[in-house]
């Protein structure tokens, strides 16, 4: 983030992490919601597996228009209009399923950041405090234009997660 950002994210290589804290950021948050940020930022690092799910994705995707091109090919109904609306299709398709992959990465993150602090209350001022702009268009719209999901479903999915780590 920017100098003056109120953000938080984070960089890595294999062997490395680095946490970069916007001073809004820091200057919003108190002391538990930083500690959970920290740790929300750690997991993922710790969340490996999308970096093999990306690749599949957009490889999946592109094996899909060649399907879709072969079968209007064979059916000979490609045309322009076909292929715009097979491409637009798909395009979108691959956007909310990259967004998918990005939500369920923020989940898993979330869950880490509450494993590690137990502070289900941090977690949840955080998520009010710096998602405030984000607005609920529903499910399949918010998967289309948004890389984080709802803040709502966030606080919902950290309170299941808090209700069975006491259990």
């Amino acid at each position: 983030p920017g100098k003056d950002s109120d953000n938080a994210q984070i960089k890595y290589s294999l062997d490395s992490i680095d946490v970069y804290l916007g001073e809004k950021f820091l200057k919003n948050t108190n002391y538990d919601q930083l500690i959970f940020t920290l740790c929300h930022e750690i997991g993922h690092k710790q969340q490996t597996n999308k970096w093999i799910q990306i690749p599949i994705t957009f490889f999946g995707c592109f094996f899909v228009e060649i399907i879709v091109f072969l079968i209007t090919s064979y059916l000979g109904i490609y045309n322009t209009a076909t292929f715009f609306l097979c491409s637009s299709t798909i395009f979108i398709s691959v956007i909310m399923t990259m967004n998918f992959l990005l939500w369920r990465d923020e989940y898993d993150a979330d869950a880490i950041g509450l494993s590690k602090t137990n502070k289900l209350n941090a977690a949840i001022s955080l998520i009010e405090t710096f998602s405030n702009t984000q607005k609920d268009y529903g499910l399949i719209m918010n998967l289309i234009f948004y890389t984080h999901p709802d803040p709502q479903y966030r606080i919902n999915k950290l309170k299941m997660d808090y209700n069975l780590h006491l259990q």
